[in-house]
């Protein structure tokens, strides 16, 4: 005879059934687990029995000691020796963190001492030829004498900011300030060098176009300027020099 599942009767059956395979099930499983606990606990209370003899065997050292306790010992000795190699190489990562801010503190005086050494020499053949530079600039149309030798630098327009005064971040380490400042020292005498070499370069063309010798042993018959023309009666702008010499002088190229 088969089940209507529709009837109301048939469907609580199968429900108690269900429930009930289920109730078994759980209580089986339960009941493993009661044992398997029970197990445990009968072999983990089992004691072992460690004995120490001595040569003299005068008297034998003997003591009882459960699976727990040697299990409990155990896990202690290992989390012991885990976090103690831990520890071990994080202070190692620390000292080589250590060593390597020491060794990039000392590149940096190093550096630091190198570039102070450079801009002593620049420094040096500036102040060397210095008058003679100045000499020459100021012989330059418009030149102005203070902002050729301006010092360098970056102005600071709030300088309490430098004190401390206004409660911003703190400043960085004194090292890295010289290292700045040198920079600004360097781009700086840089800047003062590049400047005097395209005077000195104006300078040089302007001398070697300019004639220094005469061209020809003679007369002078016709100066530079303005004089009498002599095609008119007006006067008229001469832009060069006369000189009468004789035909077989010998002609000399003033400037390169």
């Amino acid at each position: 005879m088969k089940l209507n599942p529709f009837k109301d009767s048939n469907l609580n059956d199968l429900q108690r059934n269900i429930l009930q395979f289920l109730s078994d099930h759980l209580s089986s499983r339960q009941d493993m687990i009661r044992e398997w606990w029970k197990r445990f606990v009968i072999k983990g209370k089992e004691r072992i029995t460690i004995m120490f003899i001595p040569h003299s065997e005068k008297r034998i050292i003997n003591f009882h000691v459960s699976i727990f306790a040697i299990v409990l010992i155990a896990g202690i000795a290992t989390t012991t020796i885990t976090v103690t190699s831990i520890l071990i190489i994080n202070h190692s990562s620390t000292i080589k963190e250590v060593s390597k801010l020491k060794k990039d503190g000392s590149n940096s005086k190093i550096q630091i001492k190198k570039y102070k050494e450079e801009i002593n020499e620049l420094y040096d053949i500036v102040q060397t030829f210095k008058p003679e530079i100045t000499h020459l600039y100021s012989l330059t149309p418009g030149s102005d004498i203070d902002s050729l030798w301006a010092k360098g630098g970056v102005h600071n327009p709030n300088p309490e900011l430098e004190n401390g005064e206004s409660g911003a971040a703190p400043s960085p380490p004194i090292e890295i300030l010289n290292i700045q400042e040198i920079e600004r020292e360097l781009k700086t005498t840089k800047k003062l060098i590049s400047k005097i070499k395209v005077f000195l370069d104006y300078r040089r063309k302007i001398i070697e176009t300019t004639p220094s010798i005469w061209p020809v042993n003679g007369y002078v018959i016709a100066r530079f300027g303005r004089r009498a023309s002599s095609y008119a009666s007006e006067t008229e702008f001469h832009n060069g020099i006369d000189i009468e010499a004789f035909p077989v002088a010998d002609i000399k190229a003033t400037a390169p």
